[in-house]
């Protein structure tokens, strides 16, 4: 229905809300002049004006929203003036308000030149920890400082996040949060959302919203801590801790379930234990359950950012000086502020970064001196460790000899071995072998030996053998170990790994006892193996374990019951079968008990477009990658067509002819 009058079209959309469509030149409230439109989105229509009297240009953004009652439209101007009192470095500024052609609420704000973090993350799909958290402890700043004045937020999500400095992205007042308070004044007496945008859209974003709203219940400030750790969950794992078919299953889901870990979320990713914990305690379900305050969640954050140092140092930050927080790095000098509220430390980087966030080159020093500073305390060939004046652990990594022999990861960042790496802290590191030859020294791990790698990567390298990998068992904190498509046959080394989660085997010599002899076998998290005589007595073996998220199997001797074992293994996540010529159509049935498969992979296996159905079927799966050789066009289509909220890779000929990232589809109805 279209409603027409002299100053302005209104389109009022299938579900009742309306949306305005204004052209350049138009003037709102006799005041503010449009200039062009900059966006829109579930909350409303966002026109770049110009304040006519002031000559001056701000964003105004026209609610959603019907007709206002008297009383709503009083209601609207109290809330609006209580948003536009909220002045922080981490907030955007309400300039001004007003209902305009007595039905049509505006907000007027400055004018942010930066981008949303939701269309970052759609560019980079994560971010690693380091970033990350300078960025969520200033929105903690900034949605502290509203809670501190009665306001909460209701809305927070990526979309409502802007970036506003990349290379300069840890000082203070770089990363803004949007539409505050707009939830709230868009809520009627009755406490129901006046208008919603499009027809399968709910107000508060079903991604990131607190159980409570999912109730429908009372929302207080603990429901922006939830959707904070939703965000920060996004960022670091490149998806939200739930996300279902639709938006009312989306909402059921974290009503029923607990959040999943970050690396659950991130299918194997390792994160520091202190951050799997403060993002579990954001995402608990009863808010009692979460921190009671984000000055706790900056504390926590600041202190994982802050090498885990100053959690039991956290000083109290005072009202008055919130604001003009300056973000330093960790061996600055800290301010220590008095006042009623706890705070935190808030130091952005650590030593090993320069300002723009840079990995820094340090000169080498000379390990003859006399000091404690510049002795090292163990030396090895490719490393050093040392403990620097003040008794903090600091490892060095220069490969002088052998510039290209690979990769360094932490935090992660990654770093050629071309230049000297100095870590100043006992994150994990991660290190992956590129150099082909070097791989023959025999002494290769040794020179690493009391590094404690947590992961190591070694793929794709005949030269490396059983011999090459015998000094594994002194890396005691070891937890991942790729072996993929190298020489080795013996893994005897890695039974005396106490710490093993995720083996990786595929394309080696590694037999099956050679697996069924690994000692953590059943406390693994991930494994890829074969192709290996007789599989199924490993997936038979397998049936113990309640840990194993991901399996990938090659090679022939995987039939329908050894399907239908895979089906038993409780927290299968991710299943790939490649190159198994007994898997049919008839075989896949038993996948539809796995109740948490995201992702399924089914490559050069005998299935068929029958397969269609039992795909259809497991209904957690968010990615699914199959070899479609005899599928015709519109059989294909048919198979991208029935899932919507999926991404979908199907393969012909050896080669991928179709991609659909319904994921990214799915997050912009934000």
């Amino acid at each position: 229905m279209v409603e027409q009058n002299s100053e302005i079209t209104i389109e009022t959309l299938p579900n009742g809300s309306d949306t305005a469509h204004i052209e350049p030149g138009f003037l709102i409230d006799e005041k503010y002049k449009v200039l062009e439109p900059i966006g829109s989105g579930g909350m409303g229509t966002i026109y770049r004006v110009e304040q006519v009297f002031l000559g001056k240009e701000f964003a105004l953004k026209l609610l959603n929203s019907n007709r206002l009652t008297d009383r709503e439209t009083r209601r609207f101007h109290l809330e609006a003036k209580m948003t536009a009192q909220l002045q922080h470095p981490n907030l955007v500024e309400v300039r001004d308000f007003g209902v305009f052609n007595n039905q049509k609420p505006y907000l007027v704000m400055d004018i942010i030149n930066g981008i949303s973090l939701s269309e970052h993350l759609k560019v980079i799909g994560s971010m690693p920890v380091i970033e990350a958290l300078p960025i969520v402890i200033q929105v903690g700043f900034g949605l502290l400082y509203a809670h501190e004045k009665g306001v909460v937020h209701r809305d927070i999500k990526p979309a409502n996040i802007v970036l506003t400095n990349s290379s300069e992205r840890a000082k203070e007042g770089t990363v803004k949060v949007v539409d505050f308070g707009i939830a709230k004044l868009l809520q009627s007496e009755d406490g129901e959302i006046q208008s919603l945008t499009r027809t399968g859209e709910i107000f508060g974003s079903p991604i990131y919203m607190s159980p409570e709203q999912c109730r429908g219940g009372f929302v207080d400030h603990t429901s922006d801590i939830y959707s904070l750790g939703c965000v920060l969950f996004h960022m670091l794992t490149g998806a939200p801790p739930f996300l279902e078919d639709t938006a009312l299953a989306t909402m059921m889901a974290r009503l029923a379930e607990r959040a999943p870990t970050l690396k659950e979320g991130s299918i194997g990713q390792e994160f520091p234990q202190e951050l799997e914990q403060v993002v579990a305690k954001m995402l608990a379900v009863d808010p009692k359950q979460r921190h009671q305050s984000l000055a706790e969640v900056i504390t926590d954050l600041a202190a994982i950012e802050n090498d885990k140092s100053c959690a039991s140092d956290a000083r109290m930050v005072s009202d008055s000086h919130r604001k003009s927080i300056s973000f330093r790095k960790w061996n600055g000098v800290m301010s220590i502020l008095g006042g009623a509220i706890l705070g935190a430390l808030v130091i952005f980087g650590i030593n090993s970064w320069s300002e723009t966030g840079q990995l820094k080159t340090p000169a080498k020093r000379s390990v003859q001196g006399n000091t404690t500073q510049n002795r090292p305390d163990k030396i090895y060939p490719y490393a050093e460790v040392f403990m620097d004046s003040d008794g903090n652990p600091i490892r060095r990594f220069h490969f002088d000899d052998c510039p290209d022999l690979g990769f360094i990861s932490w935090q992660g960042r990654t770093f050629k071995t071309n230049r000297t790496v100095e870590i100043r802290s006992l994150e994990p590191v991660a290190f992956t072998l590129v150099d082909q030859s070097m791989a023959s020294d025999r002494n290769l791990l040794s020179k690493f030996s009391g590094i404690e790698f947590n992961s190591l990567d070694l793929s794709d390298n005949k030269h490396v053998d059983s011999d090459t990998i015998q000094p594994l068992f002194r890396f005691t904190n070891l937890e991942t170990i790729n072996l993929n498509h190298t020489s080795v046959s013996s893994i005897k080394s890695l039974s005396r790994l106490p710490k093993l989660k995720d083996l990786w085997v595929l394309g080696t010599n590694v037999s099956t006892e050679g697996i069924l002899n690994v000692s953590r076998l059943l406390e693994l998290e991930s494994l890829r193996f074969g192709p290996v005589e007789n599989p199924t007595r490993i997936i038979s073996r397998l049936q113990g374990s309640n840990n194993l998220a991901s399996l990938h199997i090659k090679g022939p001797g995987i039939d329908a019951g050894s399907v239908s074992q895979i089906a038993k293994l409780r927290n299968l996540k991710e299943l790939e079968l490649r190159d198994c010529p007994e898997i049919k159509d008839s075989a896949l049935s038993g996948l539809t008990r796995c109740i948490k498969l995201q992702t399924l992979i089914i490559r050069d296996c005998a299935i068929t477009a029958k397969s269609m159905e039992t795909f259809k079927r497991i209904l957690p799966l968010r990615k699914l990658s199959i070899t479609a050789d005899g599928w015709s066009d519109k059989e294909r289509a048919h198979l991208i067509k029935a899932f919507p909220y999926a991404s979908i890779v199907i393969s012909k000929g050896g080669k991928r002819i179709k991609r659909e990232n319904a994921l990214q589809h799915f997050l912009e109805i934000e």
